[in-house]
């Protein structure tokens, strides 16, 4: 989206990063599509206080920081990651990324470690990036981690 435009960002993680650097980006959408989402039960706790709302000239309540939306994105795959449950010391570059995506990877890691699949406890339909038929994967996060 224009108002967006193209973000990068390279970030290691450190408790203290995370905190200063990630944590305060808001997860952010669109203001035409805050009708629909509403209507499906969807952003009922959003508030121009914990989210960006994009508007047809850009955001209409400000960013906390010019490249708020890359960060967010990036705690969002760190929190996608978490759902392995273990530690991870990776390079991941992302683009054009989302939770689809990001859960992608996760399920590919998990393949590709033969780790044993937990109990279904969330199904999951998963869009392929590739543009490909989306597929349905039961997934349950490690204890202690919120599923996606």
């Amino acid at each position: 989206h224009p108002a967006v435009g193209t973000q990068v960002l390279s970030f290691t993680p450190t408790e203290r990063s995370f905190v200063e650097e990630l944590a305060p980006a808001r997860t952010y959408g669109f203001l035409r599509d805050l009708g629909l989402m509403r209507k499906n039960g969807l952003a009922r706790g959003g508030s121009l206080d914990n989210a960006v709302v994009i508007g047809n000239r850009g955001p209409l309540n400000g960013l906390r920081s010019r490249d708020e939306f890359v960060r967010h994105k990036i705690l969002d795959l760190l929190g996608d990651l978490a759902l392995l449950g273990r530690p991870i010391v990776a390079h991941v570059v992302a683009r054009n990324g989302g939770h689809a995506l990001n859960l992608e990877l996760v399920l590919a890691i998990q393949r590709a470690l033969g780790l044993e699949r937990r109990p279904a406890g969330v199904a999951v339909r998963v869009a392929a990036a590739s543009g490909g038929p989306a597929r349905h994967e039961a997934f349950a996060p490690a204890p202690g981690f919120a599923a996606i």
